[in-house]
């Protein structure tokens, strides 16, 4: 943590620490994640084709992003069919708290909206046009303050880079840092993947924690963008395409970078990001291509996961051991207080299912976890995986270290997509969104089967 972010929160961390209890990945104690038929409950949020609020109309006839908070808040953006509005976004499933044709403080009105990203009160999203120049923009929306411009097309990026011209916008993701004395309001600090004009490349762009604003916190400040010289211990890379960005924590940002090297081979590189006002960043140079681990060689990196453990990292990576293919989850400190451990691995014993193996491992999500609003909570861990019988399931885990190493509880959920309670959903194409503080697992995938497969989404409940 750098020495400005721990000015800043000093007086919150000490009181957490006051307050807090022991946290399950300091008292060694593993906390088993609820087995199918147990309190875990999955439930149906929005179906494409389910009727819009009455004030809206028409139906959802595809569902473009969404998200759920803490407190267990859920929001979506949908486009319509059958209505007077081309596109919406809905609150807890009946509050449409934006909506095509509405103003936009940035000028002109909203024609479409897109990626959307919830935290405590706010919510994060992005959105076409009309009526202005200007093409998109991301913005922030409270049920209090109303809506704020983050970043619009035409905009110039700021901090690291600046001088450089936005175009469109993705990648979108909100944190909520709250004061645990309640004294304090709540601020927000947000992040998001930009592309930028006349082919200047991508750019990663960040609000750093300013909980002295006391309100929708400060503007964007551009942590990365391609083209950007990063250097190891002992090799200069540049960063070249692209950038992957996972959930924001408390801890900061982890970035998955698109690298060459000096030779001209492309690798991928994760990249902690702490202070994006200073431009500080930390690498970790062991996390490559070629790394050596229990599940084989490193060949590829293809998902970051932000986790709790301060500056710590899960990775899905793909692996060559003893001449074949295979697919593992790995965690690193990127600071180097912990070991690279491999937390699953294909062609490993699958967990409370007898006999089946591992056979797929599919992009894992994480909960911030272990946070001045949550303390002690659970680590966890989801990744869609195939068993060797061929059906589909949830892995499902909570990492702990005890004794300076990672321990893992697992055991599988959904499998075959279902809970097996009685009138419970049965869901295909499982695809994990975002795991809460609280125990919340937002899907996506489709309800049914065949032609009358509806595609939706999903919360899983009570995994915490």
């Amino acid at each position: 943590m750098s020495t400005l972010k721990w000015r800043r929160f000093a007086p919150l961390f000490i009181l957490a620490i006051c307050l807090r209890v022991i946290p399950a990945n300091a008292s060694g104690l593993a906390v088993r994640a609820a087995a199918p038929g147990g309190q875990a409950q999955l439930k149906i949020r929005v179906l494409e084709g389910d009727p819009a609020p009455p004030e809206i109309g028409g139906t959802y006839s595809r569902i473009q992003s969404s998200s759920i908070s803490n407190a267990g808040d859920f929001v979506f953006s949908a486009d319509l069919a059958g209505s007077a509005f081309r596109s919406v976004v809905v609150l807890d499933g009946f509050n449409a708290i934006l909506k095509s044709g509405d103003s936009c403080p940035a000028g002109g009105s909203f024609a479409q909206f897109l990626d959307v990203d919830i935290a405590g009160p706010f919510v994060l999203f992005r959105a076409m046009l009309q009526g202005t120049a200007i093409a998109e923009g991301v913005f922030l929306w409270t049920a209090t303050s109303g809506i704020q411009t983050l970043a619009v097309t035409g905009d110039q990026t700021n901090g690291r880079d600046p001088g450089l011209t936005y175009e469109s916008f993705g990648q979108l993701t909100v944190n909520s840092v709250s004061d645990p004395t309640g004294k304090l309001a709540v601020t927000p600090v947000y992040a998001f993947s930009a592309t930028l004009a006349n082919n200047q490349g991508q750019a990663v762009a960040w609000s750093d924690y300013a909980p002295a604003d006391f309100g929708f916190g400060p503007p964007p400040i551009t942590a990365l963008t391609t083209g950007d010289v990063i250097v190891t211990h002992t090799l200069k890379m540049e960063v070249m395409e692209s950038f992957s960005l996972p959930r924001l924590t408390e801890s900061g940002l982890n970035v998955l970078l698109t690298v060459q090297k000096p030779d001209g081979r492309q690798i991928h590189l994760p990249i902690y990001l702490d202070e994006a006002g200073a431009g500080g960043y930390e690498l970790d140079p062991l996390l490559t291509e070629g790394l050596k681990t229990r599940a084989g060689k490193t060949m590829q990196i293809e998902a970051p996961i932000s986790a709790s453990f301060e500056s710590a990292v899960f990775l899905l990576v793909q692996c060559v051991k003893d001449e074949r293919q295979t697919k593992a989850i790995l965690t690193d400190d990127v600071q180097g207080f912990l070991p690279i451990s491999v937390l699953l691995q294909t062609g490993g014993a699958a967990p409370t299912v007898h006999k089946e193996k591992i056979k797929d491992i599919g992009a894992p999500v994480s909960n911030p976890g272990d946070t001045l609003e949550y303390p002690g909570v659970p680590q966890g861990l989801v990744a869609p995986v195939t068993l060797s019988n061929g059906q589909n399931a949830l892995w499902v885990a909570t990492i702990t270290v005890p004794a300076g190493k990672y321990k893992v509880n697992a055991s599988l959920q959904l499998i075959g997509g279902a809970t097996g309670a009685v009138g419970a959903p049965s869901i295909s194409s499982v695809t994990p969104v975002k795991l809460t503080d609280t125990g919340f697992l937002l899907l996506t995938g489709a309800e049914g089967s065949g032609v009358s497969a509806q595609n939706g989404v999903f919360i899983f409940s009570g995994l915490f």
